[in-house]
């Protein structure tokens, strides 16, 4: 459990330890992040939570698709809050920074901001906003990590399972890191983001420990809860891999995408590396 701690925090310190490198270092980091993010939702979240919402023990109709019906309203629902998530944002950036401002020539004097203020409290709203869901479907998914290793009886599958998310982890802080540094949260704010990333998959374990005696993972309410939560994580997850990583990664109107052809071209090798890595461990996690 300790280490499981260890890689998650180092994973989520590491792109903090190397954002002042050249700023391409940065990019391979996000599109690395990005294809991990990806793969852990399709490869490691997805088909648990469609193996236990078509379980015959639920009584459902096994052949109905409930666990992408789950995916796929979640990634519809994580759509509509980040924009809400989006414009609230933004309202309080522009008011704390109006509160900061006075109006000179050729700004607006109701809102108190010129135009390049109003573009930045935008973009750093919307990377505050994509920060905030993203979490929220890693969290999601690491208790249940955690719950179903604490619960696992075999002591060579345990050691197994630790070794796996140990870097399971890691990546996933990795890319929680990436995500976090363009928010320009205070460093309590990021601290108290990654000690809530850190700790979650070591909780999961203790709750499990405590409920090993009385847990049933082929129960009822085990599997519909798990199945459930998995599923939502994947749709968030997804959602936020394409739509708030990849997307944003290569947009070349981006200041922080490399406009030379080379080491554009790398990035989409660091987005495979990425989902490579995930894709790996799902030989023993």
């Amino acid at each position: 459990m300790f280490g499981i701690l260890v890689c998650s925090i180092i994973g989520f310190a590491l792109p903090y330890l190397l954002r002042k490198q050249h700023r391409t270092v940065l990019f391979f980091f996000r599109t690395f992040a990005a294809g991990v993010v990806l793969a852990v939702a399709i490869v490691h979240i997805f088909p648990g939570a469609q193996e236990a919402l078509s379980n015959p023990c639920l009584g459902f109709a096994e052949e109905f698709p409930w666990a992408s019906i789950f995916v796929l309203y979640a990634a519809l629902i994580s759509f509509v809050v980040e924009c809400y998530l989006k414009k609230v944002l933004l309202k309080t950036l522009q008011s704390n920074n109006a509160k900061n401002h006075a109006p000179a020539e050729g700004e607006c004097v109701e809102c108190g901001l010129n135009t390049e203020e109003d573009e930045k409290a935008l973009v750093v709203s919307g990377y505050r906003a994509t920060s905030y869901t993203l979490e929220a479907g890693i969290v999601f998914h690491s208790i249940f990590i955690g719950i179903a290793l604490g619960t696992t009886q075999d002591i060579e599958e345990i050691q197994s399972l630790v070794i796996a998310l140990m870097f399971h982890q890691g990546f996933e802080g990795i890319s929680l890191g990436t995500t976090l540094i363009p928010c320009q949260f205070s460093k309590l704010k990021t601290v108290i983001m990654g000690l809530l990333f850190a700790l979650t998959t070591p909780l999961g374990v203790v709750i499990g420990l405590a409920i090993y005696s009385s847990y049933n993972p082929a129960s009822k309410a085990a599997l519909a809860t798990e199945g459930a939560f998995n599923a939502i994580s994947a749709g968030i997850l997804i959602y936020n891999g394409l739509v708030d990583l990849v997307v944003p990664a290569f947009d070349e109107t981006d200041e922080s995408t490399p406009k030379a052809a080379v080491p554009y071209f790398l990035g989409f090798v660091s987005l495979f590396l990425g989902a490579f890595s995930m894709c790996l461990l799902a030989l023993w996690a």
